[in-house]
């Protein structure tokens, strides 16, 4: 069966019909995506305080205390420090007994987690 194509909405390339955009044009569609979300929808007060120096001394000394994921079971390096009580619940920015090593894998699914508790 032939495979059928259509163009490209940011370039007119040739493409197959499943695809959205072209090879070329997808990393600036997710540029641009990622840019409005950021001067629209992120709050700027935790991007600031993840941006901060003081946040990432306390983020290596975490990670390398313990390089690998906090959940039992997980072997997988840690590439991400979460808060375990969160921020916006009372949880303590800067305080190494309220932060975790995570994967990024573990880190996705808790945070899905306190978005449906909300």
């Amino acid at each position: 069966m032939p495979t059928a194509y259509k163009r490209c909405p940011k370039c007119g390339a040739k493409i197959e019909r499943q695809h959205k955009y072209c090879e070329l044009c997808t990393p600036k569609v997710k540029a641009e995506h990622n840019k409005e979300y950021d001067k629209n929808y992120r709050d700027q007060e935790t991007k600031k305080f993840y941006n901060s120096k003081e946040w990432w001394r306390v983020r290596t000394i975490v990670l390398k205390t313990n390089p690998f994921c906090a959940v039992d079971g997980c072997n997988r390096p840690a590439d991400v420090v979460d808060h375990i009580a969160e921020i916006r619940d009372g949880g303590a920015k800067l305080d190494l007994a309220n932060l975790q090593p995570l994967c990024h894998y573990h880190h996705n699914i808790k945070t899905a987690e306190e978005k449906r508790k909300r």
